[in-house]
């Protein structure tokens, strides 16, 4: 049975990344879902390094509908599977699921296809800001405030 990559998901290529409508980013991560009986998903995550299974609302807020969302995972230079980065032994994508709906959550599919433990899984990117960047920020608003402060008192 396959069992899930445990490599740094964070080395996905930058053009298997897909970027939704609000910005987010979204990688084709399986031909297969994250729940049992697919792909022997138990004990395995796909939610490593920041990536996460996406809801409808995140579906509905990054692709206006399933054409969209179709359309940027296959592109006319050809498909967009980051499937190898996640997964060690369905390393693949099935276009055709994808083109009917089969997506695991996805508001496009419907009863049988986006519940479907056959559906494709696309992941999302929960980028959380690292503490250098925010120790950064920080300085700088503290900053403004000071100038901000000077300028009134002044």
């Amino acid at each position: 049975m396959p069992t899930f990559a445990s490599a740094d998901t964070n080395g996905v290529p930058d053009n298997l990344v897909v970027t939704g409508a609000n910005g987010t980013e979204w990688v084709w991560a399986a031909p297969c879902s994250p729940v049992e009986p697919s792909c022997n998903a138990s004990g395995h995550d796909l939610t490593l390094h920041g990536w996460y299974i996406p809801n409808q609302a995140d579906f509905n807020l990054a692709f206006a509908d399933l054409t969209a969302l179709y359309d940027a995972f296959n592109p006319p230079n050809g498909q967009l599977c980051a499937s190898a980065y996640f997964d060690s032994g369905w390393t693949h994508c099935d276009s055709i699921d994808m083109q009917i709906g089969a997506i695991w959550n996805s508001p496009y599919g419907g009863p049988g296809l986006s519940d479907n433990p056959a559906a494709e899984a696309l992941l999302v990117n929960q980028t959380v800001p690292e503490p250098g960047s925010l120790a950064l920020l920080g300085s700088g608003l503290f900053g403004l405030a000071g100038v901000i402060r000077r300028k009134l008192f002044a």
